[in-house]
């Protein structure tokens, strides 16, 4: 037996059996009094029983169902041990949230969130016709930059709008439609 392997008691179902769960198997039941795996016979119906003893066991659900259940709750274990990590630079905690509705065809989101270098609202505006289709702006006041979002689900802020201009304490920033 590894490192990797663990037993999960099930003390409900019933209530002399315990679960050996490894790593790469299905989870195997076993007879809590004699230690050693139960064995399963097919009659008409399906027995469960300690090959010692000959003890028999009846689960509420079909063994394989019970299996399966013990399986996520050994899951459910290992992933409440596991280290959480973020994809994007860090975690920040929204302070500020509004939305509003401009007209009937669009709508504006606003977000600002506490970071460790400071305070950046992110705004996103899009129209209700066009699904997902979005312009996404980040205004980083710590660093005094405006940053925008360019994908498949976001739009370029001059393909959507005539100008944006923040102002910051030293510094001003615009972006703007070409002129054609």
């Amino acid at each position: 037996m590894n490192s990797e392997s663990k037993f999960l008691i099930v003390e409900t179902d019933p209530e002399d059996i315990m679960w050996l769960l490894v790593t790469g198997a299905p989870p195997r039941a076993y007879c809590k009094k004699h230690t050693v795996p139960l064995e399963i016979a097919y009659d008409i119906f399906e027995v469960t029983f300690c090959p010692v003893d000959k003890k028999e066991f009846s689960f509420t659900n079909e063994y394989s169902i019970q299996q399966r259940l013990v399986e996520h709750l050994g899951n459910r274990e290992a992933l409440s041990k596991l280290k959480f990590v973020r994809l994007d630079s860090e975690g920040s905690r929204v302070i500020a949230r509004e939305s509003v509705d401009l007209l009937e065809e669009w709508w504006i989101e606003a977000k600002a969130s506490d970071t460790s270098s400071g305070v950046q609202l992110m705004v996103q505006i899009g129209k209700r016709n066009e699904s997902g289709k979005k312009v996404q702006l980040f205004v980083d006041t710590p660093r005094q930059r405006l940053g925008f979002d360019f994908s498949d689900k976001d739009t370029h802020p001059a393909g959507k709008l005539a100008e944006v201009v923040v102002t910051f304490k030293d510094s001003v920033t615009i972006i703007k439609a070409k002129d054609n």
